[in-house]
């Protein structure tokens, strides 16, 4: 059977939307885990969480919550994105299908055409694929691939409401920032960039901040940062005063994180008052007040979804 996929395997996680060939009229499948892989074989039984045990070309992994591996690389020409991508495909197709693919790559390699084509080489090296997920086999064929930009995902998603327009795109993804305006859909050449300030970056260079101000007896660990980001602070039973000043430590720092994306935007020649702006990538919400003030919008350049535009508009586009 065909099927029809948009897969983005960022940095932080791992989205796959899925629907049948047209005439089909089957609706949406979706698939997330995290982008994390190791060759360790503990099993956590159902407290793993999303995480799956893989076997590809005789080696053995496990991919998703749990493992111990991810990427900093600014390369998504890796082991780990590969077999992510696989994983994503044989959870969603069935055995024998062929498929039709759209996958995303950072702007700085979309825009090198030897740089794109390399990345689309090792991506599917192979089209006859067949993988082991959880105990089963899955076999594959991929009929064709499309590569995308990373930030236009929600410019053909939303193509009507973009067709006519001039728009701004700011994706801040796992570990890098990709940025790009759109001249009715077509990318403006001169404004694509992408820089490392992307969610991973933040929280890292934010959990080592945290760290140094605060000197508390026993380190805050990179498993309590989600929970912190949501919080806006560090809860401390013993001392209160941490509370406060760990608020000011992560408001100042979003801050900053946000202003350098800006100064980023100018210094490519974004006319940032004159254009719409849109703000997409799983971290963004994490930033909507900052984005907000800085960058002078309002709630409607936001969407609830935005660690799944990408997936999504990578499927309209081969639609």
């Amino acid at each position: 059977m065909k099927r029809k996929l948009g897969v983005d395997t960022g940095k932080y996680a791992t989205k796959c939307v899925m629907r049948r060939s047209r005439e089909y009229h089957d609706t949406d499948k979706q698939i997330k885990f995290l982008t994390r892989m190791d060759s360790n074989e503990l099993n956590f039984g159902g407290l793993q969480g999303e995480m799956y045990s893989v076997e590809f070309e005789g080696k053995k992994y496990r991919v998703g919550e749990g493992a111990d591996y991810e990427s900093f690389s600014d390369s998504k020409a890796e082991n780990i994105h590969k077999i992510c991508l696989y994983t994503a495909i044989a959870l969603a197709v069935d055995n024998g299908d062929n498929v039709s693919l759209g996958i995303g790559c950072p702007i700085n390699i979309f825009v090198n055409k030897d740089a794109r084509e390399s990345y689309q080489r090792y991506m599917i090296g192979d089209k006859d694929i067949t993988i082991r997920v959880e105990g089963q086999i899955h076999y594959f064929h991929i009929d064709s691939i499309f590569v995308c930009p990373e930030s236009a995902g929600v410019v053909y998603l939303y193509y009507e409401k973009y067709k006519d327009k001039i728009v701004g795109v700011i994706d801040i993804g796992g570990l890098n920032t990709n940025c790009g305006v759109y001249n009715h859909i077509v990318p403006e050449h001169r404004t694509l960039f992408t820089t490392r300030l992307g969610g991973k970056i933040m929280r890292k260079e934010l959990l080592d901040l945290l760290n140094e101000k605060l000197a508390l007896s026993v380190p805050i660990q990179d498993y309590q940062m989600d929970d912190i980001l949501k919080d806006g602070y560090v809860r401390n039973r013993r001392d209160n005063s941490v509370e406060e000043l760990s608020r000011k430590i992560i408001k100042d720092y979003k801050r900053t994180h946000i202003q350098n994306i800006y100064e980023s935007c100018i210094q490519k020649s974004w006319s940032l008052d004159t254009i719409d702006l849109i703000f997409i990538g799983g971290a963004s919400l994490y930033f909507r007040e900052e984005i907000k003030e800085i960058f002078g919008v309002n709630d409607d350049a936001f969407f609830e979804d935005s660690d799944m535009l990408n997936a999504k508009g990578f499927l309209r586009a081969i639609e």
